[in-house]
């Protein structure tokens, strides 16, 4: 009777042991996915963060981004508009007379005062001081000249280089050049001059704000 009675105490108490087990087990379990549920919704929350972050950036005006790339087309003394509109507003002014140090198509122009008004025009900025033109754009051959490029001359002295004289060319690339200046010469007026020995003779160079 006794054996009995400690078999089914023994039973009794491995039902528990193995009751016991099973309720930790359980709650063992929940734990481990209420774990997980916290990981997977702290990964969803990364991931969101990071796509959310993305989209933030991808949507970022162009213009807001640091771009430490120059484009030509933003460097100064660079004329956005066309030569050749350049050249049909400078020939307008044909036939108004040479007045040194003005800068007025009524009264007149001297050399720089006739390019920088005509540049003016096209919001460009150029120097009003005949010197100051050998710094403007970059330099170009004879050869690739062409309209609304600045053509640069010294004094009679041909051995001194400081520029004394400008214009604008009115021929195109190719084709023997002209320009278009307020000339103090024998015309004393704003006209076109076909490149001759004289002005060849003092040619400094030619400088364009276009390419």
């Amino acid at each position: 009777m006794k054996s009995i009675f400690c078999k089914i105490l023994l039973v009794s108490s491995i039902s528990s042991l193995i009751l016991s087990s099973c309720e930790r087990f359980h709650n063992r379990s929940n734990v481990i996915e209420a774990n997980q549920s916290i990981l997977d919704t702290a990964q969803r929350y990364i991931v969101l963060s990071k796509d959310t972050s993305s989209s933030i950036k991808d949507s970022t005006p162009h213009s807001e981004i640091p771009n430490n790339t120059v484009s030509v087309d933003t460097l100064p003394n660079k004329v956005q508009g066309s030569p050749d509109a350049l050249v049909a507003y400078a020939v307008t002014f044909e036939g108004v007379p040479y007045a040194y140090g003005k800068q007025d198509p009524v009264e007149g122009f001297d050399n720089s005062g006739f390019v920088n008004y005509v540049f003016k025009h096209f919001s460009v900025d150029v120097p009003r001081y005949t010197a100051e033109f050998a710094k403007v754009g970059r330099s170009i051959t004879e050869d690739k000249a062409g309209p609304g490029d600045l053509i640069l001359f010294s004094i009679s002295d041909t051995s001194k280089k400081t520029v004394a004289h400008v214009g604008i060319i009115t021929s195109e690339t190719g084709l023997p050049i002209s320009f278009i200046h307020s000339s103090s010469g024998k015309s004393r007026q704003v006209s076109i001059t076909t490149m001759n020995t004289y002005y060849q003779k003092r040619l400094i160079g030619i400088r364009t704000l276009f390419r």
